[in-house]
């Protein structure tokens, strides 16, 4: 069965030090991938719509297997650090994998860069695999929430 992707806008409030950001969640046939993945419980945002334009197209890019993802083993953020940005702080990631059948993500896990013993997996084996239709994916991408 394939699924549909598309993006809505989430707001992480702001108070004290840590920072408001308006940003980007992966809605999987209208449900918010940032709810089912309890992104909220490792204070984490949507990998889009926060940083720019030019930090959302190499995002997408990866994102649509255009160019190669940051992380050594290929996998791909969805949600990450609010303050950074970066991996090394945690981030929700995915294995993505273009298929005769179209995009395919599965596999979700909570992992950094530097300790293999902190990903997190067990927890997130129930949730997908998605498999959603490459043409449809890659124009949801490319909207970016507008």
């Amino acid at each position: 069965m394939t699924s549909q992707l598309t993006l809505g806008w989430r707001l992480r409030p702001g108070a004290g030090n840590v920072t408001e950001r308006r940003h980007l969640d992966f809605l999987v046939d209208g449900q918010s991938l940032f709810v089912t993945l309890q992104a909220g419980d490792y204070d984490l945002i949507g990998r889009l719509g926060w940083e720019g334009h030019a930090e959302d197209t190499a995002a997408i890019e990866q994102l649509l297997l255009q160019t190669p993802s940051p992380i050594s083993d290929g996998r791909h953020m969805l949600f990450v650090c609010p303050e950074c940005g970066d991996l090394g702080c945690g981030a929700l990631t995915v294995q993505i994998a273009a298929t005769s059948d179209g995009i395919i993500w599965r596999d979700f896990a909570h992992e950094n860069n530097y300790d293999p013993d902190m990903t997190e997996r067990e927890r997130f084996r129930p949730v997908g695999p998605f498999i959603f239709a490459a043409e449809q994916y890659a124009e949801a991408l490319r909207r970016r929430g507008a």
